[in-house]
């Protein structure tokens, strides 16, 4: 009997794994029926054309864009937007308060619409879209692709739904996508993958010409910057700055000082604009402090168009805020960028720069390591022509 119990024992890892492996197997059987459920719901709701590719030159008149998320993310959709505009297509775009801005001075974006926040203003949007009657969508939310893929449905019936093919969720995208275009490995940048996602629509091969990238600054925001620049920072100047869209990527008062004090060394050239939103400014202020007659604090400039005229006229940008490296990319600024792991789909496409990359494990850069921060400054300058 003891011997049974011994055996029975050593048996119990053995069925508590095979009961695991039983459960795993059917909860996937029911993820299958269950998705197989909700894409027979789908087809019955929603209708999706399925167009041959490529598309007639003059298939597509007017085309709304949802890119109601983020403001970098709208900085690297420019050059698709004037990739389809040069082709005649009449270019409106869902945004969101926090990046309609950057188009107030494209010329190429017909119609801004703001993503709405509450049920019914949501409601009226809804209704205003529907009358522009758009021959397609494109969805350049990728991250939420299927709520992207309903909304275009609800705002556009009947247009073509265009967005980024997925392999695992191929069945789903194609009772939502008209048009899923695979992103090519050898496009690795996101600038780079908007215009070939454009281009394939009409059969074309992508190519490096086609990206126009840059942003749309009238002439009189560039004399503004001039102006101020003349009473509070003679140029040539250096924008460094301490500000992010997340806690864990902010810069502040130690690691700003350390990093500060080597770019100080590193490049004794030039002065220093330190950079940051509204909430950040003590911090910076004490910053300059460090050396008052090289580091300047200028005024608030509350329009990103005005920021972009400020970075166009430095000779370097150290940013952690993945919005400025995306600027400085399409102003072609050198630029050090400092991110947490890796991200290759959002690394920049033209300028020349370096990045200190930090430990994701640590999820902040505040141990960003400061040899690395030394080397890769050291590096940019040399190949920037900075002394």
């Amino acid at each position: 009997m003891g011997c049974f119990a011994q055996w029975n024992a050593s048996q119990q890892p053995c069925l508590h794994w095979r009961r695991v492996k039983q459960t795993m197997a059917f909860a996937k059987q029911a993820e299958f029926a269950l998705k197989r459920l909700v894409y027979a719901i789908l087809r019955m709701f929603i209708h999706v054309e399925h167009p041959a590719i490529p598309l007639a030159e003059g298939r597509l008149k007017r085309v709304l864009i949802l890119r109601n998320d983020r403001l970098g993310d709208m900085v690297v959709s420019q050059p698709a937007m004037r990739y389809l505009a040069a082709k005649g297509v009449l270019i409106d775009v869902l945004a969101t308060s926090r990046n309609v801005a950057l188009l107030d001075d494209a010329d190429f974006v017909q119609e801004r619409f703001i993503m709405s926040s509450t049920v019914w203003d949501f409601v009226k949007l809804v209704r205003r879209l529907r009358r522009q009657q758009y021959d397609a969508v494109l969805c350049m939310v990728f991250y939420r692709s299927t709520s992207a893929g309903l909304l275009a449905h609800l705002v556009a019936p009947g247009a073509l739904v265009i967005g980024r093919y997925n392999d695992a969720r191929h069945e789903l995208y194609a009772a939502l996508f008209s048009v899923s275009v695979r992103m090519e490995t050898t496009h690795s940048t996101m600038v780079e993958y908007l215009v070939l996602l454009c281009s394939a629509l009409y059969g074309h091969e992508f190519r490096e010409v086609d990206v126009d990238y840059q942003i749309s600054v009238r002439p009189e925001r560039h004399v503004a910057m001039q102006t101020m620049l003349r009473q509070f920072c003679p140029e040539p100047f250096l924008l460094f700055n301490i500000s992010a869209g997340a806690d864990n990527r902010n810069i502040g008062i130690e690691l700003g000082h350390r990093l500060l004090t080597e770019l100080l060394d590193i490049i004794p050239s030039h002065r220093v604009v330190i950079f940051c939103v509204p909430q950040h400014r003590p911090i910076a202020q004490q910053l300059a402090c460090i050396n008052a007659s090289r580091c300047v604090v200028l005024p608030d400039i509350p329009h990103i168009l005005d920021v972009c005229a400020l970075m166009a006229r430095s000779s370097m940008c150290l940013t952690p805020d993945t919005s400025l490296v995306h600027i400085a990319d399409s102003l072609s600024i050198p630029l050090l960028a400092y991110y947490i792991g890796e991200n290759f789909d959002w690394l920049p496409t033209k300028t020349i720069y370096e990045s200190v990359r930090c430990d994701p494990r640590d999820n902040t850069i505040q141990n960003m390591s400061i040899d690395e921060f030394r080397t890769a400054l050291t590096r940019l300058a040399e190949r920037a022509g900075i002394k």
